[in-house]
């Protein structure tokens, strides 16, 4: 939680260490994705609102993601 109360998305990487005097430490990161969310959201508008196709292939040639032109295209 936020300082003011609110729940957000989040990253934790946790690891552990020794102290000087063999007790355990653990060291916490965190990462608020909040921004990398409202991006995500953004950038997914933008490629629904095109009015070209637009089609996502990975490497394999697996189809990651098509847009609502390439749906009306296409079928």
């Amino acid at each position: 939680c936020r300082k003011d109360g609110c729940e957000f998305p989040m990253h934790l990487s946790v690891s552990e260490s020794r102290g000087a005097d063999g007790a355990r430490l653990f060291h916490g990161i965190v990462r608020d994705l909040s921004a990398e969310e409202e991006q995500r959201a953004l950038t997914d508008a933008i490629v629904d609102s095109c009015l070209d196709s637009i089609i996502a292939i990975d490497a394999q040639g697996t189809i990651l993601r098509v847009n609502r032109a390439c749906c009306a295209a296409f079928g």
